[in-house]
């Protein structure tokens, strides 16, 4: 209960609550940590409202909604973001709604997601950092002050972050280490699970097994998961910065990297995505264009087209199931694409 408290008192402090006019969108599932905290107990303890959407079907509906309704606060994931930004919506919607404010958490923001949505809506689509373990919100890009595509801002109001090595030694900014988290939004421990708690919090700091890294002005950048971290000739790769480059590519709609065991190489990138609707994209080309913007060792040697990304009921990619299919082998298309 108290990590809640805690961690709603700099949400409020952060998303700068108007308590007399502020709405709220829930669009998310309620389990959802992030949701829990943002959409439900902010605005119950600080006094704004909440409006309730049942389905995203059709968008069109939820936009009017959000206009109807008067909702200036929108808290939601990536993918729900992505599918605003492509939308077909009369340009002067963004006149209509009263939106003052866009927070994208849960998973990593493509920053051609943040591009097309600030185009369309002149919103500020700001995207903050957090995990359950830390009740969940660590970090968030200022509402006023400066924003950066890319980063997942500053730590809010009474959290401390830093970035350590394997040793939990604090490593210099610019350098990539696993994010660790001190602020009594924290977590006591996993219930029943002695063992794991020593390993996740050490010497009083939430270690998270995410890869970062901290400017000198106090920025965090989100690298990859440390368990998603690949290993290439001896050489680390980061799956994001891959996803990053085939987000931009014409017609893909979403993308996801894993990794595949190899005997020569240690492990070899795999690339899923799915297509935007009505588009279909050229394996070739889009190898291609991952050659002329990645490091040939970097460079996914198959790719896998799919309807939609296998998501869990937070809209979290699994990446879990993406290596079970990278597993198997290629079919001949995936293998004329990894020629």
């Amino acid at each position: 209960e108290g990590n809640l408290i805690a961690n709603v008192e700099s949400c409020e402090d952060a998303l700068g609550v108007k308590s007399s006019s502020d709405r709220i969108l829930i669009i998310l599932p309620m389990f959802h940590s992030f949701m829990m905290t943002v959409g439900i107990l902010t605005p119950l303890l600080t006094g704004f409202g909440i409006v309730l959407v049942t389905s995203l079907k059709p968008l069109s509906n939820v936009i009017q909604e959000m206009i109807r309704k008067r909702v200036t606060i929108l808290p939601a994931i990536p993918q729900i973001y992505q599918a605003l930004a492509n939308a077909s919506i009369p340009w002067y919607v963004h006149w209509l709604l009263p939106l003052r404010l866009a927070i994208s958490g849960a998973a990593p923001l493509p920053a051609e997601t943040v591009e097309r949505f600030n185009k369309k809506f002149r919103i500020k689509l700001l995207e903050g950092y957090g995990l359950s373990e830390a009740s969940p919100v660590v970090t968030f890009n200022p509402l006023r002050g400066v924003q950066k595509t890319g980063s997942c801002g500053l730590p809010i109001k009474n959290v401390e972050v830093s970035i350590r090595d394997e040793r939990g030694r604090v490593l210099p900014a610019g350098e990539v280490g696993e994010v660790c988290v001190r602020g009594p939004n924290v977590m006591s421990g996993y219930l029943n699970r002695a063992d794991e708690t020593a390993k996740t919090i050490r010497d009083g700091w939430l270690h998270t097994g995410d890869l970062g890294k901290m400017e000198t002005d106090g920025y965090l950048y989100i690298v990859d998961r440390l368990k998603d971290m690949l290993l290439v000739h001896g050489m680390n790769v980061y799956p994001r910065e891959i996803e990053e480059v085939i987000h931009r590519f014409p017609g893909v709609k979403e993308c996801a990297v894993v990794g595949r065991a190899d005997t020569s190489k240690g492990e070899t990138p795999v690339a899923f995505f799915a297509e935007e609707e009505g588009k279909s994209v050229d394996l070739k080309a889009l190898r291609e264009y991952c050659r002329a913007n990645l490091a040939d060792y970097k460079c996914p040697r198959e790719f896998h087209t799919m309807p939609a990304l296998p998501r869990n009921p937070a809209g979290k990619i699994l990446k879990n199931d993406l290596r079970a299919r990278a597993s198997k082998k290629p079919g001949p298309s995936l293998a004329a694409a990894s020629s």
